[in-house]
């Protein structure tokens, strides 16, 4: 499948260094099960170079520099072959400094977001991979799309072989999933698109000729209420690998916000109206027995929890 994937990048003009960057990720991709971000793909990086919307030489160009952060121009270069040079270059900086922060313009489809984190992870270092979109998500209630897809990925090593890997979309679904439910002659769930307009749809011929996605949550859920059992699952794998510790702080009337001690990084993490308790590994319950709080003069009294 590599070789495969290399000559038909090749066959386009593209470099061979280049072309098994693009290959490493297409088949990490397919490997893991992301089959929308695998050989689903090549056609569409294949049709870029050949429409030279992609470039099939060069090195991307550091515009502005300091010592933990950079800008990068990715001269139109392969996705892969961008998101590669920018991670390497904050997985350098965060070595060095304590954080790498880079970003690119100049890009182009850089397949699975989670690549790049799992390549920082190699290195020991924790990381986080954001990329835009064409617009193809419609906002609730919304005739027109305004947003991408935008997915984002954060990754942590835990002791032992252990670690925590988040790869998702901001949209309900990936777009390439609608894609291989048109190549299979299937529908979609009534939670994933709309066609031109807004309208729900469950045809992919509908939303992929002018329709779009809905947002993470469906089209009448609230991105926070989401975004709260996601973050939730990370505090989850915290205080379960042994990596850090999560305190849970009771506010009254202000739902729940846990203090979160991850080695050298202390984060303050805010759910408000948490509804439910997701299960541990071990069976219990991420948080057991929160204390109330009671309200002083002037200020609310901050118990800890009982975890």
């Amino acid at each position: 499948m590599y070789r495969f994937m290399v000559d038909c990048m090749k066959s386009v003009g593209v470099v061979e260094s280049h072309a098994g960057q693009l290959a490493d990720v297409l088949i990490e991709a397919d490997v893991r099960g992301h089959y929308s971000h695998g050989l689903n793909r090549l056609d569409m990086y294949i049709k870029d170079c050949q429409k030279k919307v992609c470039k099939t030489d060069g090195v991307p160009k550091i515009l502005k520099e300091r010592a933990g952060t950079a800008w990068v121009d990715g001269l139109s270069l392969l996705g892969p072959v961008v998101g590669n040079f920018c991670m390497d270059l904050a997985v350098k900086k965060a070595k060095e400094t304590g954080v790498g922060w880079v970003c690119a313009k100049g890009s182009n489809h850089y397949g699975i977001a989670g690549w790049y984190v799992m390549r920082a992870m190699k290195e020991g270092v924790m990381a986080m991979s954001f990329t835009n979109t064409s617009p193809i998500q419609y906002p609730t209630r919304a005739s027109v799309p305004a947003l991408g897809t935008n997915p984002m990925a954060i990754g942590v090593n835990g002791t032992g072989d252990d670690h925590f890997l988040l790869d998702m979309a901001t949209t309900t679904v990936a777009i390439g999933k609608v894609e291989i439910a048109k190549r299979r002659g299937e529908s979609v769930p009534e939670t994933w698109g709309v066609e031109k307009g807004g309208k729900l749809s469950t045809n992919p011929e509908t939303i992929l000729g002018g329709g779009g996605l809905f947002p993470l949550g469906g089209s009448e859920v609230t991105e926070m209420n989401t975004w709260t059992n996601e973050l939730y699952w990370i505090a989850e794998w915290i205080q379960t690998s042994g990596t850090g510790y999560v305190y849970p702080l009771c506010f009254p009337s202000h739902g729940q916000i846990y203090w979160i001690r991850l080695q050298d990084c202390t984060l303050l993490v805010g759910f408000r109206r948490l509804q439910r308790l997701w299960p541990r590994r071990d069976g219990g319950n991420l948080l057991r027995n929160p204390k109330r709080c009671t309200l002083g003069s002037a200020h609310p009294q901050v118990d800890v929890g009982d975890n």
